[in-house]
This record gives C-alpha cells, structure tokens and sequence, in this order.
C-alpha cells in the first residue's frame, strides 16, 4: 500500500544489500499502535565474507532500525519471521533479541464431531480482487473487536475487514478461502477462518474470534479438510499460543518446530525484550511469505 520502507547499501552504483519493513497496526496492552514487519533483508554473494558487526548487513540493518523502530519513531515495534541462523546472525550483532518461538501445529481430519462442537455451519466470505460485501465487513469488525477485547494482554496485529480484504483478497497471486463459522440454531457467528489449500494438508492461516471459540473455529476447519479429502489441518502460531490452542477439538494435535524465532529491536530504544516475551499473538497469515 505504498508504505513500506527500505534502505539499501550502494557500493560502485550498485545495491550489495538491503533491509525492508512493512507497517503493520497492532494492539499492545490494548492500546492501538504502529509495528514494523521486517521482510526483504539481502546481502549479496560477494558481501558476504562481511557478514560481522559494521559490515554491510549491519550497516543497513542498523540504519533501518535507528530510523525506524522504538521509542519517539514511526514503529514502536518491529517483529518478522526469520529462520535460526538469520536471526542468530544479527543477535550476534546486537540487533535482535528473541521473544518467542513460532510452532507448526497438526490436526488431523475432523472424525464425527462430538456433541459439544458438533451444530457448526460456515459459509465463504469474500471475493478475491474485490473484497467484502458491507454486511460481510461489519460482521468481521463486529469479530474482530470481540477479539481484541478479549486478547487486550497480548500484543496482537488488526485483524478488521480493512486489513482481511487487503492481505488475502487483494493478494495478487495467492488465493486463499475466508470462512464465516457459526454455531448453534441461531447460527450466531463465532469467528472466521483463513484457509489454503495444498496437496497435502489444509494450512489454517489465520483466525478471527474470542479464545472461548477457537476450538470451534478448529473443528470447522478440520471438517473442511476433511470434506476437500485432505489429511490434517496444519497452522504456525507463536508457543505462547499453545495452552490456548493444544486442547481444542477432539484430539489432541501433534507440535513441531520449524525453527523461526520471533525477533524484537534491541539496537536502538524501546520495549524491551522481557516485556515483549510471551505476549505476541501471530500466525502464519502474519508473515509476508505465507
């Protein structure tokens, strides 16, 4: 949306590396604030024997940080999803600090659903390159303020109809399948699922709902799984997630670790890692790649 940020390293006229973010709004503590998602961070091949403090990748990742992150800066925070050894290159650095895990979470297929979960109906939402309709909008808003109530301890990116429609509908490759899941015989809505599907599994991308409702959102995506005859229901979602997660639905999941470690700024002045740890609420459907 034309606010992303860059900074690039230029050496003969040439770029040898480059750091990027993206704006992302979030709740802190309740309270609306602005992140930065860092993504696109390169090095060339030839720079990397330079891959140590005051090199190129400190250079512009410094730069970045010192214009961008912390207090009295555009983001308050700045989070992303790099693997082990990206994110142990630049704690080497002293630039990040980690403050949790990202964990792959596996169900398999809804069986029959039991009597506590089993009146659950969905219905698509959404059109891909258009968006929501207005009566779809206000029911996601009406969502996700439920959520964000509810998780108003945690740090927790918007999830409203603007930012839904921006990231999965708008998305101009990827298509992904939002489902509106209600319950019950007044067929109330409990939430919403973000899904996609791959020739092996379901990727549950992203939830909007209360956490007294996430067991239903799962089960719904477990029976769509199991009606597109696909194995298991796969999602990422950071460890501090997990007691919310790990006893939903019929059986319990299988946990693996994909090995991404969720960063935060610690070059330049902010909230500190210890008051960040634990606190984050993300899913796949966070990250830029996903």
């Amino acid at each position: 949306q034309s606010h992303g940020q860059g900074i690039g390293l230029m050496r003969d006229g040439r770029m040898v590396a480059h750091y990027g973010g993206v704006p992302r709004r979030i709740h802190r503590s309740g309270r609306p604030e602005l992140a930065c998602q860092v993504c696109d961070v390169m090095v060339e091949r030839s720079a990397n024997a330079a891959l140590v403090r005051k090199g190129p990748l400190h250079q512009v990742a410094a730069t970045f940080l010192e214009a961008q992150i912390g207090w009295d800066r555009p983001h308050v925070l700045g989070f992303g999803f790099p693997s082990e050894r990206a994110f142990a290159v630049a704690q080497r650095m002293g630039l990040y600090g980690e403050v949790d895990k990202v964990m792959s979470v596996s169900w398999s297929a809804a069986e029959p659903a039991t009597a506590g979960l089993a009146k659950l109906t969905h219905q698509a939402i959404g059109q891909a390159g258009t968006g929501f309709s207005a009566d779809e909008r206000r029911s996601v808003d009406r969502l996700w303020h439920r959520m964000a109530a509810a998780l108003s301890d945690r740090v927790l990116g918007v999830r409203d109809a603007a930012w839904l429609q921006q990231r999965y509908l708008m998305h101009p490759s990827q298509r992904y399948e939002l489902l509106l899941v209600r319950r019950g015989w007044l067929r109330r809505p409990v939430g919403l699922l973000v899904l996609r599907r791959h020739d092996t599994h379901l990727a549950l991308l992203d939830m909007v709902g209360v956490p007294d409702n996430f067991g239903h959102l799962v089960q719904a995506a477990r029976q769509r799984a199991q009606a597109l005859n696909l194995p298991r229901v796969e999602a990422w979602m950071t460890a501090a997630q997990l007691p919310q997660m790990i006893t939903v639905g019929a059986e319990r999941p299988s946990v693996t670790d994909p090995k991404i470690t969720l960063p935060c700024a610690t070059h330049t002045a902010g909230p500190g890692a210890d008051e960040q740890r634990g606190r984050w609420w993300l899913m796949a459907g966070d990250a830029d790649f996903t």
